[in-house]
């Protein structure tokens, strides 16, 4: 196998973190309003407020003590629960993948 010129090799692992976090969102997000959702954690009920949506995540703010790749619950008002994972938290707010793309009718 070819080994990388040394200054492309320097340029890799030197490059800033942001320009490695592109946007990777492939659809768009609905903004919710802050519509309260109830967030299952370890069998533990969370009040959660939800800051957007789409058919597969969601971003919440909540005070519940999450991990990144956790699986959680999420109940929205009229709408049956979805299992979800993780993906981020960060100043009380955290994205979750849904496990399943939700539909809209």
């Amino acid at each position: 196998m070819d080994m990388l010129p040394a200054e492309a090799r320097e340029r890799a692992l030197t490059a800033p973190l942001n320009l490695m976090r592109e946007e990777q969102r492939c659809e768009a997000r609905i903004g919710c309003g802050g519509q309260s959702a109830t967030l299952f954690v370890r069998g533990r009920a969370s009040v959660a407020q939800a800051i957007n949506i789409s058919p597969n995540g969601t971003m919440l703010e909540t005070a519940a003590q999450l991990a990144v790749d956790e699986h959680v619950v999420v109940a929205f008002a009229g709408c049956t629960p979805i299992h979800a994972t993780v993906r981020w938290m960060k100043d009380g707010r955290v994205g979750l993948h849904f496990g399943r793309e939700m539909l809209h009718a």
